[in-house]
């Protein structure tokens, strides 16, 4: 599957740190202690204190001091703070004159147990007084919550405002457990809730360790905090001289989790001299000291320490995700392990997991990382390998040399705050190592039109928005099939002249260059068998579509409508048009919580386009509105594309979109989608003087981008449509071209898909007209033009696109180009049929394609310019598992309309529709059916 994914550079600052700094100036605390000490504990005398079990009038007292001396004290303080007393104990002080065990309390509802609502907001109670625990325990506290419970704060405080909580310790014989399905949950060992009622109030969590562990299937997960909350305009110390040495555990869903705090929203707080030990983890972003910060709210985190694992997809030492630019990360250490749940997607930082590159460039500094990091996506393997040539060595055996090339996803703006960027490459293949040499020299400003292209250039070459090293490995014995490379990215900072070293990855390739190939297609296995054709007619569980997942399975999703092309309402049953599967397609689950789908194309701000075509506005509302003005032609009448009279276009809109998905939330953004070109979004033609008009628009949404390539830093689509003449300057000057055909039309983004150019035009010319014409005089279906499109990317660097003509039995067309899609090769036949043609070009090097109608096949090429292919193999015809007696004459035969996503380097997961596969009683069902490609040497 073709990997074009933006990832951010990653920087690590490795600076030497002998000793620890003091604070920053415009801190309070200018203390330099790191973490929780009992040497800061400011001891009071109790002796006169009253024990908050014996206060009878609490309004009497005139010092407004409370002691809690045992368990029984500690809940009658959450009793009288949830019982309204969040405000009138405001300005009271609450000690602890001893260790407090808790072992007899079954059921403990945290003090200021806020359950209003799951964000927090609603009235009363919340704690906002002054808690020290003056250097003593809370011991044996196990709070343990499902659903069942109610609760959605797990925790030794509920919410907190205006609050100071010092001096104290949550022993590890302490637990705070979450096991339910409550998004809205906050779990941690302290505070659940950092603010409530969103109002302007700062709060103060000062020498406190936590050794207790932490453990939620949903929601903020957090250490000592679960979610900050506080809202403030004016920067407030929250956190100081703190510890987290319990381990912090985020099982299910899209779950955050941090040392120190799980989620960060709504503050302006510091975070100062704080340590974690314990191993932190979360299926979406962690980090050692705070999990994520979100957009437009801030933090300032400095002389913090973490030397425990943190594992999630996005995963740092220090903050698993930020998305802002006035957050601060200064002086702050990491030596944990740092792992990735997705070696694919996620990341891995020894600071923090992802961040904007504004943040990266402006906001961390005189940070230390130096924690084993597991697998990140800064640098990739990009599978294009060439063997240069064979030769036999003085030992008689036979050696080869080998090309690879690795990159950077990186663009032009990423990469403005380097003067260097380089790529350290160590391949190891049996018992050899070879490093080689890191080659480093400016940025090429040259664009290669193709990989073959960059065989003598020096430095970094740029190709299809990836920064290319091409490197040559020597001396690899003819039996080696694999070589495992680590891949290393560094840069050199153009203000402080240091050689950085990003973070490394790991990964096989396959050296082996096939020539002779054949392909082992496995026997088709179910994914859903709902009834007949007859209960299920056209449209309906066809035309399967599939994208990656964040944490990386396969998701699929299908059309549920009585015909696709009629635009009627979707099913909207649960689980009726999508599924999910986390093992290559052997096994088929309903979509989750987790399940994210996303795609190759990553957008500039790390989302995920996974939508593109027309908006909301169906064809039959179109008409509606303008029928009036609306008469249809009376010779034209298509299934995809009707065409109507009118006397005046200018009024005619259709609104096209897109959609993008955040892979840490799963949150889907629509924007609107521009097409700069005369005849979209409502396509417009005139002939002998009479203007008409055809829905574009519908030719335009593909649903998921699947015929979209990314090439040279710009996203390339190809449509159709029916024809036009190119040249013409505007719609009133188009002129239709050979008005019974489509043609294909390519189109250029560069501002991820917000904007579309139009590049060029593959229009039918008369030696294939004259062809689709003797076909349809043969009775060999209907001749349609180019229609169905479908591009790759082609190991060589040019495109490939592949084209059906017409109905079952018509031909497919193959075309290329070499000059970024501008001018296209004259269409030549591809196969006799070729109805929805899907490419794929493996890592290995080898491109499939799958087609059908009437049959099915599939085909290969090891050719890299995709010019020769191998003979196509029939996988299946129309209903040749069944018995003549069960198929019908006047049954439509199955659609075998394809998709395909690559599972590895050889591997192919190929999805299609046979309308008349038997069931286990031989029964014939319209059945969604998986197959799995294996691409082998013919000589073994």
């Amino acid at each position: 599957m073709k990997k074009i994914i933006c990832m951010f550079l990653s920087l690590l600052m490795v600076l030497s740190m002998a000793t620890i700094p003091s604070f920053a100036t415009d801190m309070t605390d200018t203390s330099t202690t790191i973490g929780y000490s009992a040497d800061l504990v400011d001891k009071v005398d109790l002796t006169n204190v009253p024990d908050i079990n014996d206060v009878t009038s609490f309004g009497a007292l005139i010092e407004k001091k409370v002691k809690i001396t045992d368990a029984a004290g500690l809940q009658l303080l959450a009793q009288k703070i949830n019982d309204g007393g969040s405000d009138f104990f405001s300005t009271y002080i609450f000690y602890l004159a001893n260790d407090i065990c808790m072992t007899d309390v079954a059921n403990w509802t945290p003090i200021g147990n806020n359950t209003g609502a799951a964000s927090g907001n609603g009235n009363a109670p919340y704690f906002s007084g002054t808690f020290d625990g003056q250097g003593h325990a809370i011991k044996n506290l196990k709070v343990e919550v499902t659903d069942e419970n109610g609760l959605v704060n797990v925790s030794l405080f509920g919410c907190i405002k205006g609050a100071t909580i010092k001096n104290l310790v949550i022993d590890a014989s302490c637990s705070f457990t979450y096991m339910g399905t409550n998004t809205g949950a906050r779990t941690a060992s302290l505070v659940a809730f950092g603010n409530t009622n969103n109002t302007y109030t700062a709060w103060n969590i000062i020498n406190v360790r936590n050794d207790a562990n932490v453990t939620a299937t949903v929601g903020a997960v957090g250490g000592l905090m679960a979610d900050s909350g506080a809202q403030n305009s004016d920067w407030f110390d929250g956190f100081i001289n703190c510890t987290n040495n319990g381990n912090v555990t985020a099982t299910g869903d899209v779950t955050h989790a941090g040392g120190m705090i799980g989620y960060v929203a709504r503050s302006h707080a510091t975070i100062t001299a704080c340590v974690n030990t314990g191993a932190v983890s979360a299926t979406g972003y962690a980090g050692g000291i705070a999990a994520g910060i979100t957009p437009n709210y801030y933090y300032k985190i400095y002389d913090c320490q973490n030397s425990g694992t943190v594992k999630a997809l996005y995963a740092g030492g220090i903050l698993g995700a930020l998305e802002v630019s006035s957050t601060v990360i200064q002086r702050c250490t990491n030596t944990g392990s740092l792992i990735t749940v997705n070696s694919e997607n996620g990341m891995t930082r020894q600071i923090y997991g992802y961040a904007t590159p504004q943040f990266v460039a402006n906001n961390i500094t005189d940070n230390v990382g130096s924690g084993t990091e597991d697998a990140i996506d800064v640098v990739r393997v990009l599978g294009y390998q060439k063997t240069l040539h064979t030769e036999t060595g003085v030992d008689g055996k036979e050696y080869r040399s080998v090309r690879v090339v690795g990159g950077l996803p990186a663009t032009e703006e990423e990469l403005a705050q380097y003067e260097y960027v380089g790529l350290s490459i160590t391949a190891s293949y049996g018992d050899a190592e070879t490093l080689v040499t890191k080659p480093i020299d400016s940025r090429s400003t040259v664009v290669y039109e193709t990989l073959g292209a960059i065989d003598g250039a020096s430095g970094l070459a740029k190709v299809d928005g990836w920064y290319y090293f091409a490197v040559v490995l020597k001396d690899i014995p003819a039996e080696i099939d694999t070589v495992e490379l680590k891949l290393t990215p560094y840069s050199k900072l153009t203000a402080s002249e240091k050689v950085t070293y990003g973070c490394s990855k790991s990964a096989a390739v396959t050296v082996r260059e096939y020539t002779d190939i054949e392909l082992n297609i496995s026997d088709p296995t179910v994914v859903i068998q709902p009834g007949t054709y007859e209960e299920y007619g056209w449209g309906y569980y066809q035309f399967v579509k599939i994208l990656p997942t964040v944490s990386g399975g396969q998701y699929i999703y299908w059309s549920m409508a009585n015909d696709a092309n009629t635009k009627e309402e979707e099913v909207t049953k649960e689980g009726a048009w999508e599924k999910v599967s986390d093992d290559g397609g052997t096994t088929w689950h309903p979509k989750t919580y987790t399940d994210i789908p996303i795609s190759d194309v990553r957008l500039s701000d790390g989302s995920y386009l996974i939508g593109l075509g027309g908006g909301s506005t169906s064809e039959k509302d179109w008409m509606a509105n303008y029928s009036e003005t609306l008469i249809q032609h009376p010779d034209i009448d298509i299934t995809n594309h009707h065409i109507y009279f009118a006397d005046d276009i200018q009024d005619f809109d259709r609104s096209l979109k897109a959609t993008s998905v955040d892979p840490k939330t799963g949150e889907m953004t629509t924007f609107d989608v521009t097409i700069n070109w005369p005849h979209a979004p409502m396509a417009a033609f005139t002939v002998d003087g009479t203007t008409y008009v055809t829905d574009f628009g519908q030719a335009f949404g593909m649903g998921s981008p699947a015929n979209l390539i990314s090439k040279n830093g710009t996203l390339y689509l190809c449509i159709y449509s029916r024809g036009f003449d190119s040249s013409a300057a505007s719609r009133e000057d188009a002129v239709f071209k050979y008005s019974d055909c489509f043609s294909i039309y390519v189109f250029k983004s560069t501002d991820d898909a917000r904007t579309w150019d139009y590049v060029s035009q593959v229009s039918v010319n008369d030696d294939v007209y004259a062809r689709g014409m003797e076909c349809e005089a043969a009775n060999k279906g209907v001749f349609e033009g180019f229609n169905e499109p479908m591009m790759e990317v082609m190991p060589d660097g040019s495109v490939v696109m592949l084209m059906r003509s017409g109905s079952e039995n018509q031909p497919s067309y193959i075309v290329r180009s070499t000059d970024g899609c501008k001018t296209w090769s004259d269409p030549v036949v591809f196969d006799s049929v070729g109805v929805k043609p899907q490419l794929l070009t493996l890592e290995c090097g080898v491109t499939v394609a799958s087609y059908g109608r009437e049959g099915l096949y599939v085909r290969a090429t090891t050719d890299a310019s995709g010019l020769e292919w191998e003979d196509p193999i029939r996988i299946a015809l129309t209903g040749e598992t069944l018995s003549s007696e069960l198929l019908a004459d006047d049954k439509r035969i199955s659609d075998y309309y394809t998709c395909l996503f690559a599972l590895d380097s050889t591997t192919v997961l190929m999805l299609y529709t046979d309308f008349y596969y038997p069931d286990d009683g031989g029964e014939a069902k319209k059945t969604i059916l998986a197959r799995i490609i294996t691409v082998q040497d013919a000589k073994e």
